[in-house]
């Protein structure tokens, strides 16, 4: 009997010894849009909107002080000795309502993580049972939870990345909102007009906090995305994750012009044995733009988890050898077709 033909390898695309079935590819693909899905809700009803909250009540009650300090000034124009009078109740005011966003975005992460590993837990049993037409030989469920509900109390994980970015917006704000004041010192602007300059940055300069959210709550969801494949991984040896994006996994395009050209380079990677993922210096397929060459800031960078830059769409699914879903190990700079858990 002739010895299996190995995978084919063409320049710029990877062919697969036993291409996967228009079956699989949807099933997989389902349970990859409800990933993502589920992700979105995360962040939108859970952190965003939460955060969003404390963000208007924390930035009105600072704005109330600031307004009284100005308005208790006796010159109808404001000056450079008001705006340095109020700088420290501004910088304090800030502190204040960042350590409140800072706690509801640990509480938010926390139910991420809980929400996330018992849906990894369903997804692995339902996949099993779809490719293998069997269903795993042990409980699942209660050990990708355990493993879950133990990492949700480990924070120094996941609190360093979000207290740093959230620490970093609240020092914009307050460089920002003190710009602001300079510039209606110098222009000899009313006390009205100073106080409406400040209200407005703080409408502008939202998008950095929900950034922070959502960010933060992603990355949360795929951390537990790990620890339960990890603690599952014993009842279904061979299985790992696999680094998906926005893209059609026949094909190799991306779904829609949003998808960038390094989404499309690390699409399709499997977890390396020592738990990271490499973005390749080059995609199989242009991009909408028509680049294959990834930015030097991201080429060669490796990742624990996903996202692997803010607002970021990809996800961390379950995989297994067995299942017939195509995906890469990132070897020697080269993409290796998988067809074996390494």
């Amino acid at each position: 009997m002739a010895a299996p033909k190995p995978p084919i390898k063409k320049p710029g695309r990877l062919i697969h010894p036993a291409p996967p079935s228009r079956e699989a590819l949807a099933a997989y693909r389902e349970m990859q849009r409800a990933t993502a899905a589920r992700l979105r809700r995360i962040a939108e009803q859970g952190a965003v909107k939460r955060m969003r909250g404390v963000y208007e009540r924390g930035y009105a009650e600072m704005l109330a002080k600031l307004k009284a300090t100005i308005r208790a000034g006796k010159s109808e124009t404001f000056t450079g000795l008001q705006q340095r009078a109020i700088l420290a109740q501004l910088r304090q005011g800030v502190v204040k309502f960042g350590g409140q966003l800072q706690g509801v975005l640990a509480e938010s992460m926390t139910e991420a993580r809980l929400e996330s590993v018992r849906a990894v837990a369903s997804d692995i049993e339902r996949l099993t049972v779809h490719f293998k037409g069997a269903a795993v030989a042990g409980d699942v469920d209660a050990a990708a939870i355990h493993a879950g509900a133990t990492e949700a109390h480990r924070a120094s994980r996941m609190r360093a990345p979000g207290v740093k970015s959230l620490a970093r917006y609240g020092s914009d704000l307050v460089a920002k909102i003190e710009d602001e004041m300079s510039m209606s010192a110098l222009q000899g602007e009313t006390v009205g007009d100073a106080i409406q300059r400040i209200e407005t940055v703080g409408d502008l300069q939202w998008w950095q906090a929900e950034r922070v959210a959502r960010t933060e709550a992603a990355y949360a969801a795929s951390t537990s995305t790990i620890d339960g494949v990890e603690a599952a991984a014993g009842m279904v040896p061979g299985l790992t994750l696999r680094w998906t994006e926005y893209v059609d996994d026949a094909s190799g395009q991306g779904l829609d012009e949003r998808v960038s050209v390094d989404s499309l380079a690390i699409h399709g990677q499997i977890r390396s044995k020592d738990g990271m993922w490499t973005m390749p210096d080059s995609s199989p397929v242009p991009d909408a733009k028509g680049l294959t060459e990834v930015h030097a800031s991201l080429a060669g960078k490796t990742f624990t988890s996903a996202p692997c830059r803010p607002n970021g769409r990809e996800t961390l699914v379950p995989w297994h050898p067995d299942w017939g879903i195509p995906g890469w190990y990132w070897i020697g700079g080269e993409r290796v077709p998988a067809t074996r858990t390494v």
